[in-house]
């Protein structure tokens, strides 16, 4: 008996010292938000209501309002770098999402710990930084757009209808001490946006689409490890569902490309897989037949592995057919789908990682060069070729299978 209440007791102090050393692991920042409850606190513990139309002061220059189903956090005139957390479980009928108001000068860390966001006719997280943001997943939290393709949102304090969690920065994941997820469930435009780049460095996303796509960025994306999921059903005419899109933009010459390092990248979608997709055709009217300031939109794999999985059958229709699109604006357009794996406008460079591709168009292909130097790629498709360049084909390394 005596020996039973000492094991019982080791018990009971090895749970304790479990919890406690699983709380230590939680987010720590300067100002924690329970999405749920619209409360708000300076240390985690104490929390207060955040008044509806009303200024919070949090602290000197940090302010929180509600008002029209979003919790602003108002840094315009905060003079430090600031951590924010948000927790809780938000509630599809009594839908709250998050707004970040701008202060370039100052770093900003968003960390989601543990917590659900459901919008109404806004992004989940909405972040006008203009800065880096440093997202840090712990636990396991949910963003879930309330909002549907054919509709026109007009957007109350922010002018970017662009996707489920939108910066004007760049974006970098991170996983949290104890690990972390994010799953994010569009239906309307993009399930992440950037204005600039999307880096991703651990932790695990996972993105169902049935809007556009999964991961758009303007000026590159850039993977180092974790894992990323993208499943995209999205089939509207001449928006049909993409993974990984980085669009490219004369005002970052250079940029506008794709790498892969490491990681885990699963992507099933109705069109493309992978796209560089900045026209070289197109030019700046100033600099006309001066490519020296225009983008380079390229893929360069060297690590991780990869497997793309394209559903949507091939077709290019000369003839205008009335489309609607994400905003429900009606236009005549010529119709084509080309759901490559992977696409780049000028060149792909595979000198490594684990690639598998089952796809209806190409499985690489690149405008002006498919380079492979090392590397596995394994691929598969009902109407295309595994390897295909408009331009060189070079392979000095590296093994190609078909499956």
């Amino acid at each position: 008996m005596v020996a039973m209440k000492r094991l019982l007791l080791i018990c009971l102090i090895l749970s304790a010292c479990i919890i406690s050393s699983l709380a230590a692991k939680s987010a720590k920042g300067d100002v924690y938000i329970d999405i749920g409850e619209r409360t708000f606190s300076v240390d985690g513990s104490s929390y207060r209501t955040i008044t509806k139309n009303r200024a919070v002061t949090v602290r000197t220059g940090l302010t929180l309002v509600y008002s029209d189903n979003v919790i602003t956090v108002d840094l315009t005139k905060y003079k430090n770098d600031v951590d924010i957390v948000i927790t809780g479980e938000g509630k599809e009928s009594d839908r709250t999402a998050l707004l970040v108001n701008k202060n370039p000068e100052r770093k900003l860390a968003l960390k989601l710990d543990n917590a659900t966001v459901y919008s109404d006719d806004t992004p989940c997280i909405d972040i006008e930084n203009k800065g880096k943001v440093r997202v840090e997943l712990y636990g396991e939290s949910r963003l879930v757009d309330g909002r549907k393709y054919g509709k026109n949102y007009d957007v109350k304090g922010s002018s970017k209808t662009k996707a489920v969690f939108y910066a004007k920065g760049s974006l970098e994941f991170y996983e949290g001490e104890s690990g972390g997820s994010l799953h994010i469930e569009n239906g309307y435009k993009h399930g992440i946006y950037s204005d600039d780049f999307v880096r991703f460095f651990g932790g695990n996303l996972d993105i169902v689409s049935t809007g556009r796509d999964g991961i758009y960025s303007e000026n590159g994306f850039i993977m180092e490890d974790g894992r990323i999921s993208i499943t995209g059903k999205g089939t509207n005419k001449d928006n049909e569902s993409r993974g990984i899109v980085v669009e490219g933009t004369i005002k970052h010459p250079g940029e506008g490309y794709i790498e892969i390092h490491g990681g885990e990248l699963d992507i099933t979608t109705v069109h493309k897989g992978i796209y560089a997709k900045w026209d070289i055709d197109e030019d700046d009217t100033n600099t006309k037949n001066n490519t020296k300031d225009d983008p380079d939109p390229y893929v360069k794999i060297t690590g991780g592995k990869i497997r793309i999985v394209t559903t949507g059958k091939p077709f290019q229709d000369d003839t205008r057919t009335k489309v609607i699109d994400a905003d429900g604006e009606a236009s005549p357009k010529k119709l084509k789908l080309a759901p490559k794996g992977i696409e780049a406008k000028s060149s792909v460079y595979i000198t490594g990682g684990e690639i598998r591709i089952e796809s209806t168009d190409h499985c690489v292909h690149g405008v002006q060069l498919v380079q492979m130097t090392g590397g596995v790629v394994e691929g598969r498709s009902s109407e295309g070729r595994i390897l295909n360049s408009k331009g060189d084909l070079d392979i000095s390394g590296g093994k190609v299978t078909r499956l």
